[in-house]
C-alpha cells in the first residue's frame, strides 16, 4: 500500500519555533546594519538625493525579519540618526527636502518594530504549543518498562524532524491476566487528525487490552476508529501477545511482519492472510508462533522498513543480527538505531519507533 507523505502538524510547529528561538545577530542584525551603512555610503558617494537617504529604513525592515523588536528599534534609530546626520554635508540638514526621508524612516521604523513584536508573540505562542505537545507524547509514548512480567522490554521513538519530538507512530505495553501484550502501529492519517487516530488507537488499547482475546481486541479498536475516520484514514498495527506458557502469538492488521531472532538467525513471522489495517474493516486472526526463552522479537514502524541510502538500497535490519544480540536490550535498540542513521546519513524520511521484546523464561 502506498505511502502517504503527511507532516505532523506539531512537527512544522516546532520547527519554527526552533527556528525563531532566540535573536539571531549573526545575519539579520548585522545585514541591517549593513544595509544602512551601504545606504550612507551611496548617499555620499553620489549627487545629494533625499532617495538615498530614505534607503536607510532597509535597515530595521530587514532587522525585522530575524532580530528581536529591540533589535529592529536599535537598528531603526541608528537609521534615522544617520539619515539625519546625512543631512550635513549636503547642506539641508533640518531643511524642507531633509525632513521628508526623516519621517519616511521614522514611520517606517516604527512599523518595523511592530512587525518584530508580533513575530516574536507568534513564535512564543508556537514555543508554548509545542511544549505542550512534547507533555502531551510523554502520555502517548511512554517508555516501557525494562522488564515486564516474563518479557524484558526496550524501545526508541525518533522523529524524521530533527526539532521535533511527536509524531503519528505508536507503541505500548501491558501486562494483562492473558500475560505480556504489545501494540505497535504507524497511522496514516492528515495532520491533526493523524494525532487523534493514535490517541485513540492507544486509549482503546488500554481500556479493553485485559478482557479480550487478541483478534477480539483489533476488532474493537477497528470500530472505534471507523466511526472517527474517513475512508483515507487508516492505522497498521500489529499486536503481540506473550503467554506465560511460551510461544507468542499475533495479529497483524496490515503491519510488516516482526522479526524473531534466535540463535544469530532473523525470521520474519509473516502473518497466513494479509489483513486490512484498523479502520478499514480489518478480519484479525491471531496466529501462533514458536518462542523460546531468550528468543526476541523485533517491532518497528515504517520508519525502518522504508528507510533507504543515497543509492536507494532499503535498510535491512535482519543484517544486523550482531547489534540486535547484545547482553542488554536497550543498548541493542540503541545500535540499531545508529546504524539506521548511518545508512540514510543522517537524514531519515519517516517516524521511526522500534520495540525489542525478549521471553525470559
Amino acid at each position: 500500500m502506498p505511502k502517504r507523505r503527511d507532516v505532523a502538524p506539531i512537527t512544522v510547529l516546532r520547527r519554527i519555533a526552533m527556528e525563531g528561538s532566540g535573536p539571531k545577530p549573526a545575519w539579520s542584525t548585522v545585514v541591517a546594519v549593513a544595509a544602512v551603512v551601504g545606504a550612507a555610503a551611496l548617499d555620499v558617494l553620489t549627487p545629494p538625493s533625499a532617495v538615498l537617504k530614505s534607503l536607510t529604513v532597509l535597515g530595521p525592515l530587514l532587522a525585522s525579519l530575524g532580530s528581536t523588536w529591540r533589535q529592529t528599534a536599535v537598528v531603526g534609530v541608528f537609521a534615522w540618526t544617520t539619515a539625519l546626520l546625512l543631512g550635513i554635508p549636503d547642506g539641508i540638514f533640518l531643511r524642507e527636502p531633509h525632513l521628508v526621508p526623516l519621517g519616511l524612516v521614522a514611520i517606517g521604523g516604527a512599523l518595523c518594530v511592530y512587525v518584530a513584536a508580533q513575530r516574536e508573540q507568534r513564535l512564543g505562542a508556537m514555543r508554548r504549543l509545542a511544549s505542550v505537545a512534547e507533555m502531551a507524547q510523554q502520555v502517548m509514548l511512554r517508555p516501557p518498562p525494562r522488564v515486564l512480567g516474563h518479557v524484558g522490554l526496550a524501545a526508541r521513538y525518533v522523529s524524521a524532524s530533527d526539532e521535533a519530538r511527536v509524531g503519528g507512530d505508536l507503541y505500548e505495553t501491558a501486562f494483562t491476566p492473558y500475560g505480556v501484550r504489545i501494540v505497535i502501529g504507524d497511522v496514516r492519517g492528515k495532520g491533526l487528525e493523524g494525532i487523534r487516530l493514535a490517541a485513540n488507537v492507544l486509549a482503546t488499547f488500554r481500556e479493553t487490552v485485559w478482557d479480550r482475546d487478541l483478534a477480539d481486541l483489533a476488532r474493537t479498536i477497528d470500530k472505534r476508529l471507523s466511526r472517527e475516520t474517513s475512508e483515507e484514514d487508516f492505522v497498521t498495527a500489529v499486536l503481540v501477545e506473550f503467554p506465560e506458557n511460551g510461544g507468542v502469538s499475533l495479529v497483524n492488521c496490515g503491519h510488516h511482519p516482526p522479526l524473531r531472532l534466535r540463535d544469530g538467525q532473523a525470521t520474519a513471522l509473516e502473518p497466513a492472510e494479509p489483513t486490512l489495517p484498523l479502520g478499514l474493516g480489518p478480519d484479525p486472526q491471531i496466529e501462533h508462533f514458536d518462542l523460546e526463552a531468550r528468543d526476541r522479537i523485533l517491532l518497528s514502524t515504517d520508519g525502518m522498513t522504508e528507510a533507504r541510502d543515497r543509492q536507494g538500497a532499503f535498510f535491512a535490519a535482519e543484517q544486523h543480527i550482531d547489534a540486535l544480540t547484545l547482553p542488554e536490550l536497550q543498548h541493542s535498540v540503541d545500535a540499531l538505531l545508529e546504524r539506521l542513521l548511518e545508512h540514510v546519513a543522517g537524514d531519515l524520511q519517516d517516524d521511526l519507533a522500534i520495540l525489542l521484546a525478549e521471553r525470559r523464561s
